[in-house]
């Protein structure tokens, strides 16, 4: 063992790619606790200098304030939520995520679920399973020169922005914290909330 090891503790499965870097690094060793238990974690956590988690463990102050030697707390995800920032702060430990992480994968998800119920999929489905092959009452909607409106115009929402775009959809977004520069780069039309209901 390298005298400046630092141990990770991983409470939730992350990518095998992750573990690769973990493992290639002499100085890093990891151990995967499969739990969300608050007690176990906070027994565990003293002799960690790192702790990994997704979005179910609840990072709160008494697992923090346990981690003795924590200098970083990884959320292998989009937000920090379940973390206590402020508390992780007042302590000196880091507390970073992966903002980029499955910015596409919601992105495809939210067009798929668009694509369903626009195309009456779901009933399509539990018909067809049944054995009945009637389509009558199935005939679905194109979402070209349709208008779609969205709520957060972020990492998130400008993706599946472009995607709607690609499919001839009119795009409305709202976003009080996005500047009117982002129609000149895009084909959005930035609105207020209650029209982009309307």
């Amino acid at each position: 063992m390298y005298l400046n090891m630092k141990k990770i503790l991983i409470t939730e499965e992350v990518h095998s790619d992750a573990l690769k870097l973990i493992n290639e690094d002499n100085n890093l060793e990891y151990t995967f606790l499969d739990t969300q238990n608050k007690a176990e974690i906070v027994k565990a956590i003293p002799s960690y200098h790192a702790l990994v988690v997704r979005s179910k463990t609840k990072v709160d102050a008494d697992i923090i304030k346990a981690g003795s030697n924590l200098e970083v707390i990884g959320r292998a995800g989009v937000g920090v939520d379940n973390i206590d920032v402020d508390v992780a702060e007042q302590q000196g430990i880091l507390v970073v995520n992966a903002p980029e992480e499955s910015l596409d994968s919601v992105a495809d998800l939210t067009m798929t679920l668009i694509l369903s119920i626009s195309r009456k999929l779901i009933e399509a489905n539990f018909r067809t399973k049944k054995g009945d092959f009637n389509r009558k009452g199935l005939l679905g909607q194109e979402l070209s020169n349709k208008t779609m409106g969205v709520i957060g115009f972020g990492r998130i929402g400008s993706r599946v922005a472009e995607r709607a775009a690609a499919f001839g959809m009119k795009v409305l977004a709202y976003d009080p914290y996005v500047s009117k520069r982002v129609e000149e780069k895009t084909n959005i039309l930035l609105t207020d909330f209650d029209k982009l209901l309307t």
